[in-house]
């Protein structure tokens, strides 16, 4: 969590990079954490928030893609079991950061858009593509 948005959500939401700091360290081997879903519950501004950190890809850098498509593709199948609305539950929508899993992570940006349109969008889950606005 030392770069891009999720560095944004360490500094803003501390507790969050917390939790994942202790749910990584308590996993011996990281490989095992791929496909999964840490859900982090935040309040901001009087709203509940669900922060998902998706563990997607193993490691980092411009040298090689990092990201693990069939992990992405597990965790956001869990993202969309926890966020097929409920009754009890109201869901505006599932947000991304855009080129998530595409930056550092080395991935294709059309394959993680596709990933999300087969698991998300087809189950009629809300999505919103966050882009951060230049200042």
């Amino acid at each position: 969590m030392d770069a891009g948005l999720s560095k944004q959500i360490r500094t803003m939401f501390p507790q969050v990079y917390e939790m994942y700091q202790r749910n990584c360290t308590k996993t011996a081997n990281r490989q095992d954490l791929l496909g999964k879903v840490l859900f982090c519950p935040i309040r901001y501004n009087g709203c509940e928030w669900l922060v998902a950190n998706l563990f997607a890809q193993d490691g980092f850098g411009r040298d090689k893609c990092y990201t693990d498509y069939d992990a992405l593709r597990k965790a956001l199948t869990t993202v969309r079991t926890v966020a097929t609305p409920l009754p009890a539950r109201a869901l505006t929508a599932v947000r991304i950061p855009y080129k998530m899993g595409s930056g550092l992570a080395g991935g294709s940006w059309s394959i993680v858009e596709q990933i999300i349109k087969d698991e998300l969008v087809a189950y009629d889950i809300p999505v919103e593509i966050w882009k951060k606005e230049s200042v």
